[in-house]
């Protein structure tokens, strides 16, 4: 069985300055965002994959920089991966919400929340000591204050339970995982999501925000976005649609995966990638079922999903 790990080519990271005190540490999968304080010191705002561990910390004795906080945007381990790392060697302050803040405290609760597609032994190696966060996230409060500096919060579940954006000073939103960039939006076969329908909620919101730039966690920065916004949500809306034309018969989630990986160019016989999409397809599912485009029954102890109404191909 193929073991789930995180091989990414890793270069050294930059610098990249967004608008006055904001800029993006850039790393080969994404942008984390920093926004300086004066006298050496910033604000991080998530911390990356921990095998980015060296480079991250690299960059920042290469800049002479001293991390006092940190504020996180959801629980997905490629965005609160060096919190400890950070906690321990600059003492900075961890700034979560609730739903992360529980999550990472132990490995059963990751385990219980299904954060990932790893098991619980693969959890608790990976965690080590409990995560603590030292100041919780309100995610329907509109700002927050941090180190004497206020960041706006924005509230954008459906990618994770209580994803959040934040707002810089300078009038720069970073979404996280809310949107993509346009190469990965057309690379992914089917994107990860805990639920598709606050998703879209949150991609229309953040069509509508005004802000003087904005940033990608994986991975750009740009001046509208509007237009990224709405192709996000149309792909996610597409991915739905081709799954609803899968199921013109009765088919059980493990042959919808299968049609799907088929279609889309996807390995059949390899674990994870069939584990993945099998996971991401069944949000969609649910998701077809709540806007009355499935149909369910159950066999012979199986169940099995076919279109309410044909799909023209």
């Amino acid at each position: 069985m193929e073991k789930f790990t995180t091989k990414r080519p890793e270069i050294k990271p930059s610098l990249e300055h967004v608008k006055g005190n904001t800029y993006c540490m850039v790393l080969s999968y994404a942008r984390i965002p920093l926004y300086m304080l004066g006298d050496g010191k910033a604000i991080m705002i998530d911390s990356g994959f921990p095998q980015s561990w060296e480079n991250i910390l690299w960059l920042l004795e290469k800049e002479n920089l001293q991390i006092t906080a940190v504020l996180t945007s959801h629980a997905h381990p490629d965005h609160l991966g060096n919190h400890r790392n950070l906690q321990k060697h600059f003492g900075a302050k961890l700034y979560m919400s609730d739903f992360a803040a529980m999550a990472y405290r132990t490995p059963m609760n990751q385990t219980a929340l299904g954060l990932g597609l790893v098991s619980y032994r693969m959890f608790r190696e990976a965690l080590g000591q409990p995560l603590r966060a030292d100041h919780i996230i309100d995610p329907f409060s509109k700002t927050i204050d941090v180190e004497g500096t206020k960041f706006g919060v924005l509230y954008l579940p459906g990618h994770a339970a209580e994803h959040l954006g934040f707002i810089t000073p300078d009038n720069v939103a970073y979404l996280g995982d809310a949107v993509l960039d346009e190469n990965m939006v057309q690379r992914l076969r089917i994107p990860y999501c805990t639920c598709v329908e606050p998703d879209l909620e949150s991609k229309e919101a953040i069509a509508e925000l005004h802000c003087d730039r904005y940033i990608l966690a994986h991975n750009g920065v740009c001046d509208e976005i509007r237009p990224l916004a709405e192709q996000n949500r149309d792909s996610m809306l597409e991915k739905a649609r081709h799954l609803e034309k899968l199921c013109r018969d009765y088919q059980t989630l493990d042959q919808i995966t299968l049609r799907f990986l088929l279609e889309t160019g996807g390995n059949p016989d390899s674990y994870r990638t069939v584990h993945g999409a099998r996971r991401n397809i069944s949000v969609f599912v649910e998701y077809l079922i709540d806007t009355d485009r499935l149909e369910v029954r159950a066999r012979n102890g199986v169940v099995e999903y076919k279109a309410k109404t044909p799909v023209s191909h």
